[in-house]
């Protein structure tokens, strides 16, 4: 299939009046979709090691071209079709925004930098919430395939700097970027034994880490789907799948583990859910497979690192309360401690941005909370922090009752994948409080609601 035939198949339900010029409006769309989701990857490697001097000011790299696709939206008449939960979040967005209005006006916000801060904060909760929207709207079947396959030839340089991260000093240029300037320089957390947590090219462990969390979802995809289907073939697919299980197994974080096990998981039950015998049966060999190569391969290949982070999880259980009946329960934990807040903040919240690690980096010595849902509250206030979070609720179980619906009708465990890995940040990660986990959140949130939707048009729903 050519790719007009292809844009023409899966082009969305716009104003086709326009023509030849909509599907050039769809394909710059599309291509700055691709620029966002590359500035994401490499927006750390500009602010650690090519512009040091301007780290902060990177931060916001990808606003602008988030800007530039909402504008062409606007301009192509892009007609979003799940109206519910998008209205909801525009709602939000404008009554937050008024909610800041609002502090202003009564003096709360009393300085520069606490405007700032609402700015910033109003910025992580909703500028990037219409973007998943949009990209579920304007990007293809095979779109999808061209993001797998780059994802993972870029995992392969990606796992030799980790190689090297992982072991360097913590002030070593490879780690801590090559700023003069202290305050632009970074430090990765420690394992044991002298290993660092990796960061790749991004600036945190957490980017890494899901970083880490999608390509295992695309590597398990490109296994499972039929040889010709492959976006990556040979002795590429076989270079890539010893990349992914380098980053991981060297990655020093549990999270990328407890994500691939998720992410295995969520591709099990793609095989029950498959009609075909023959993609069900795939679907249950290949994963199970790749992890079996995967546990006998990295503890020859990287014994250390790996009885290094199981020290780290082995002192993590002793020495933190959170920890002290293992991951799920501190996971579990993050579920429930918002409502301590419920009845103790502000009806209209502290401010927007004041409860997450901005407020610290700008000198406001304010409470930091750590799971999103107590953030959400203090930030937002009662009313509308419990609105937004079951919006984030209600979010991701549409997303995971449309894939198991597009499983079953394309025998695809994409969908599946996909939920699995970002299921959990859209739920209750760290998505208010991070910049990488925020963008990560909202485009992958996206590339689900395309796999649903390309899968709706090719069986005619």
């Amino acid at each position: 299939m050519t790719e007009e035939c292809a844009v023409e198949r899966y082009c969305p339900p716009w104003d086709t009046s326009a023509g030849r010029s909509s599907r050039r409006g769809r394909r710059r769309i599309v291509n700055l979709i691709f620029v966002v989701y590359g500035l994401l990857i490499f927006e750390g490697a500009l602010r650690k090691w090519i512009f040091p001097q301007f780290q902060k000011e990177l931060f916001f790299i990808r606003d602008p071209f988030v800007f530039a696709i909402y504008f062409l939206c606007i301009k192509q008449r892009v007609r979003i079709r799940h109206a519910p939960l998008f209205v909801t979040a525009v709602v939000m967005a404008w009554l937050t925004g008024l909610l800041v209005l609002l502090e202003i006006a009564s003096g709360m916000l009393t300085s520069g930098t606490h405007l700032q801060l609402a700015i910033y904060g109003w910025r992580e909760y909703f500028l990037n919430i219409p973007l998943a929207f949009v990209i579920g709207e304007c990007v293809s079947r095979e779109d999808l395939k061209r993001l797998v396959k780059y994802t993972l030839l870029v995992s392969i340089p990606i796992a030799i700097l980790s190689i090297f991260q992982s072991s360097a000093p913590a002030s070593a240029v490879i780690n801590a970027g090559t700023a003069i300037d202290p305050s632009n320089t970074f430090s990765p957390m420690a394992v044991e034994l002298g290993f660092n947590r990796t960061s790749g090219t991004f600036t945190s462990n957490e980017g890494q880490a899901l970083f880490i969390g999608s390509i295992v979802a695309m590597l398990l995809w490109v296994w499972i789907l039929p040889r010709p289907r492959r976006p990556v073939k040979g002795a590429v697919l076989l270079v890539a799948t010893a990349a992914v299980i380098t980053n991981l197994a060297v990655s020093g974080q549990r999270t990328a583990f407890v994500m691939s096990i998720i992410i295995a998981s969520a591709a099990l039950m793609g095989a029950a859910l498959m009609k075909s015998g023959k993609d069900s049966l795939r679907n249950l060999r290949m994963p199970i497979v790749l992890v079996t190569v995967g546990v006998l391969a990295a503890p020859l290949v990287f014994p250390d690192h790996l009885h290094a982070l199981s020290i780290r999880a082995a002192n993590a259980a002793e020495g933190d309360a959170r920890y002290s009946y293992g991951i799920v329960h501190r996971a579990l934990g993050d579920f429930t401690r918002f409502t301590d807040l419920v009845f103790d903040s502000p009806v209209l919240g502290c401010g927007l941005g004041f409860a997450g690690n901005a407020s610290s980096r700008v000198g406001l010595a304010l409470p930091f909370y750590e799971d999103d849902w107590s953030r959400n509250i203090v930030d937002l206030g009662v009313v509308l922090g419990v609105i937004f979070i079951i919006f984030r609720v209600t979010l991701v179980l549409w997303l995971i009752a449309g894939a198991v619906a597009s499983t079953r009708r394309r025998n695809d465990a994409l969908p599946l994948l996909l939920v699995g890995f970002i299921g959990v940040i859209l739920l209750n990660g760290q998505i208010t409080g991070q910049g990488t986990v925020n963008g990560y959140a909202w485009l992958f949130a996206g590339f689900c609601i395309a796999t649903i939707r390309t899968g709706e048009e090719e069986t005619g729903l």
